[in-house]
C-alpha cells in the first residue's frame, strides 16, 4: 500500500488487515484513509511542484475513481498550462496574481534588508487580497460530487440526465 499525505482532504479511514495465515496469527493492521476530496495546498506555484501535483493526482484517481483533486496555490510563479491531459480537477489561484518578481525578491535576501522593505511587501500582500469566487470554485465542484453521488429520481428528471 502506497500512501501520500495531502494537505487537505474528505475522506473516510480505511482499516486493512494482513496476514501471510488464513487464520490472521501475526497479522499486520493498517489504517489509513481513502480521499474522496483531495487538495495540495502551496504558496507560490511553480512548474516542479505542479508537476508533482500532476502524478499524485493520477495516482489518486487510480485508487478512487471519481474523486476530486485540486492544486490550490495563493501565487502563480509558472506560466499557466492546460489541465486537461492531467487528472487535476482544478488548480485555484485564491489571490490571483503572480508571486514577485525574483528581481524584487533579491531585495529580501537578508533579514536586514527584509526589514528595511517590510512595509513594500506588506502592501503587496494587502494588495492581493484573496477572492471568495476562487474558494467557491472549489466548493461547488464538492457540492457537484456529493449531488452526483445519490442522485434523487425527481432530480433525474427535472435536469433530463444523470
Amino acid at each position: 500500500m502506497r500512501t501520500k499525505d495531502q494537505d487537505f482532504i474528505l475522506g473516510k479511514k480505511l482499516y486493512l488487515k494482513s496476514s501471510f495465515n488464513s487464520n490472521f496469527e501475526d497479522y499486520k493492521l493498517l489504517e489509513s484513509y481513502l480521499g474522496y476530496v483531495c487538495a495540495e495546498c502551496k504558496t507560490n506555484l511553480d512548474k516542479t511542484m505542479f508537476q508533482e501535483a500532476v502524478a499524485t493526482s493520477r495516482d489518486l484517481k487510480i485508487a478512487v475513481p471519481g474523486s476530486l483533486y485540486f492544486l490550490v496555490c495563493e501565487f502563480l510563479d509558472m506560466t499557466p498550462v492546460s489541465i486537461l491531459s492531467t487528472q487535476i480537477d482544478d488548480v485555484l489561484i485564491v489571490r490571483k496574481t503572480k508571486r514577485m518578481s525574483s528581481a524584487i525578491r533579491q531585495e529580501y535576501r537578508t533579514p536586514a534588508e527584509r526589514q528595511i522593505h517590510r512595509q513594500e511587501y506588506v502592501d503587496f500582500l494587502d494588495a492581493s487580497q484573496y477572492y471568495a469566487d476562487v474558494f467557491q470554485r472549489m466548493i461547488d465542484k464538492i457540492q457537484a460530487l456529493i449531488d452526483q453521488t445519490k442522485p434523487s429520481i425527481e432530480n433525474v428528471l427535472n435536469q433530463g440526465h444523470f
